[in-house]
């Protein structure tokens, strides 16, 4: 009987064991796919090293310049986004395309890694006097209510609704309802703006 009875315990305990050793397993082995991953990862994706820009590029990407400028802030600090925007400038000959990266400047300078709304406010003068748009007035009359001026404020906000206004007049592609409810959010704040100052 107590040779059973010790079988038994021997069984309870080498499942025991076998239990533990595989949950140890499974952790061990959660730990090495996360680091694995997290290496191929990194490894695998792009560098946003600004001296890799080819000379031949004179076409500005839009849709990614200030978001590599942005994690590049992020990762590397405030002027090394400022630097990968200066070597796109460097290769830009169109007036247009000067101008949008003068703008990231400026979203770049205002954000919390520049935190220099004067800064924000010279980048966007600078696109607005290059090629004025309806971006540059924005973003003029942003920074302008951010550091108080709001007579400039106004008159920025102004010439944005005014701009954006003869903009839809002409536009009919995806982002028409996005930049009615963009137009629509700005008119009424400058009203509430030049009320408040009446």
């Amino acid at each position: 009987m107590t040779n059973i009875i010790s079988k038994d315990k021997k069984m309870k305990n080498k499942k025991l064991i076998i239990i533990f050793l595989a949950i140890i397993s499974i952790i061990i082995i959660s730990v090495c796919g996360y680091f694995v991953y997290n290496y191929l990862v990194r490894v695998s994706s792009p560098k946003t090293n600004s001296s890799n820009i080819s000379k031949k590029v004179y076409n500005l990407d839009e849709t990614n310049t200030y978001g590599i400028a942005f994690e590049t802030a992020r990762d590397k600090g405030y002027n090394a986004g400022q630097v990968y925007l200066d070597d796109k400038l460097k290769l830009i000959t169109n007036p247009k395309q000067e101008a949008t990266v003068y703008i990231y400047k400026s979203s770049l300078a205002g954000s919390e890694f520049g935190n220099d709304q004067k800064r924000a406010l010279e980048y966007a003068y600078k696109a607005e006097s290059i090629y004025p748009s309806k971006e540059s007035a924005l973003r003029i009359a942003i920074r302008e209510e951010k550091v108080g001026n709001t007579k400039d404020t106004l008159k920025y906000y102004k010439l944005y609704l005014e701009r954006m206004k003869k903009y839809l007049a002409d536009y009919n592609g995806k982002m028409k309802s996005y930049y009615d409810r963009e137009y629509q959010q700005y008119l009424t704040h400058t009203d509430k703006l030049e009320k408040s100052v009446k």
